[in-house]
């Protein structure tokens, strides 16, 4: 539990008084949590998105009067499933719970109940297992969300693609279904971040052609490994937006430099770009495009990224 919290039930327990943050939280001292749960404001206004929701979590497993199976967006905070957009501000729940009126509690109420082997302890809370979070997060989030739960899963937590897809299979009709089958026809399990899924699903949606991923070559023996290749156009991707090298300080800008020079002494090009550029989507295609590769105007169409 983060360590900010402040239980009514345990100053209670301690014999204290409760009046000193129900009062905080009228003056603006305090922000309730949820009923029985508290936090400084100053606390509170310095946490990220992710970290709101997190306190938010310790705050309702430490006064649900029920076991909670958190799922969803909860479960991958759990899980260390990376989310690709934003954090919800409530918690996410499957089972477990029925919430009182007026509960600041988010019930996703379209859920079935998550079979017993479908649920996982960590951090002595429960949550949905990580092939099912990970298609969870498909069925309800955008394409580029699920690619990056779907390739998470499968280079951290060892899932198969067949294995996640006898899940989808075997819980169909369900709504999102169409989206997880997407997201995990274009997941690899190579991405060693959400940005590289990001980018591999914006590669795709702008139209250009599939590259290959975590490629090696060994240069005067030394192994490097780049985001991404593809060898048609011998033409390396890096999805990381250091192509001004600000983001290397002394050493590490030089060394940065000759793994670049080394990498264009072997290929015909090498492109880079930025998180913005990815999640815009035409920056990405400009980039891609000054570097040789052309789109397929009829997949751009179908999403929002066509000009």
């Amino acid at each position: 539990m983060h360590e900010s919290l402040i239980l009514t039930r345990s100053l209670r327990a301690a014999g204290e008084t409760t009046l000193g943050v129900e009062r905080g939280a009228r003056s603006g001292r305090f922000v309730r949590v949820r009923p029985g749960a508290y936090i400084p404001t100053v606390e509170w206004q310095r946490m990220s998105a992710e970290l709101r929701h997190r306190v938010a979590m310790d705050a309702l497993a430490a006064t649900s009067r029920r076991p909670v199976v958190f799922a969803v967006e909860s479960a991958a905070a759990l899980l260390g499933i990376p989310l690709v957009g934003g954090w919800p501000t409530l918690p996410r729940v499957a089972v477990g719970l029925r919430p009182p009126r007026r509960s600041r509690v988010d019930v996703s109420m379209r859920w079935r109940p998550v079979p017993t082997g479908d649920v996982v302890s960590v951090s002595e809370m429960l949550a949905t297992c990580p092939a099912r979070t990970a298609i969870d997060l498909a069925a309800e989030r955008d394409l580029a969300s699920g690619v990056a739960a779907f390739d998470h899963v499968m280079r951290v937590h060892g899932q198969t693609r067949d294995a996640i897809r006898s899940r989808i299979d075997a819980d169909r009709p369900f709504r999102g279904a169409r989206k997880a089958d997407a997201a995990l026809a274009l997941a690899t399990g190579r991405a060693e971040g959400p940005f590289e899924s990001l980018s591999l699903t914006r590669i795709h949606q702008l139209g250009f052609e599939a590259p290959e991923q975590q490629v090696e070559f060994v240069i005067d023996g030394i192994r490097y490994r780049c985001d991404f290749y593809w060898p048609r156009l011998r033409l390396i991707g890096e999805a990381d937006g250091r192509s001004k090298y600000g983001d290397f300080p002394g050493e590490a800008l030089w060394l940065e430099k000759q793994r670049e020079d080394a990498l264009r002494s072997v290929v015909d090009g090498l492109v880079r770009w930025g998180w913005a550029d990815a999640w815009a989507g035409h920056p990405l295609a400009l980039r891609l495009e000054r570097a040789g590769l052309h789109a397929d105007p009829r997949i751009a169409s179908k999403y929002a990224f066509s000009s």
